[in-house]
């Protein structure tokens, strides 16, 4: 592999296939699932490229790129003790597929219950 005055590998004609699609999806507000597609793409080959390209300082990483979106904030769980005076059986409970498990001891109104799924469901 060719190596340039600054320690940095050389561009390879396929490094530059992926920049200049980077740029042109960059340009415009196409999520990468999307940009790919229309250019019949493979989106796991398109992930593997950037991971590359920010590797070697040839695109930058996604906090540098204009216009990327903010991190998302940290997300804190406080665990709730109930009082031992009685057992509250859960009126509702929702399985996560990470495993958690999130319990109402009464039924929750449906804009939170929806609310919430939606969060879920939207990507990250």
């Amino acid at each position: 592999m060719a190596r340039s005055g600054t320690g940095r590998r050389e561009l390879t004609e396929r490094d530059r296939f992926w920049l200049r699609h980077f740029e042109r999806q960059a340009a415009g507000s196409e999520t990468s699932k999307a940009y790919a597609a229309r250019e019949k793409l493979s989106i796991c080959a398109l992930y593997q490229a950037r991971m590359r390209l920010v590797a070697q300082g040839a695109w930058p990483a996604a906090s540098a790129r204009k216009g990327s979106r903010p991190a998302a904030p940290p997300v804190s769980f406080t665990r709730l003790a109930l009082p031992a005076s009685a057992p509250v059986v859960p009126a509702c409970r929702l399985r996560l597929s990470s495993g958690m498990v999130l319990e109402w001891s009464a039924p929750p109104p449906a804009e939170v219950l929806a609310e919430l799924v939606a969060r879920m469901a939207s990507p990250r």
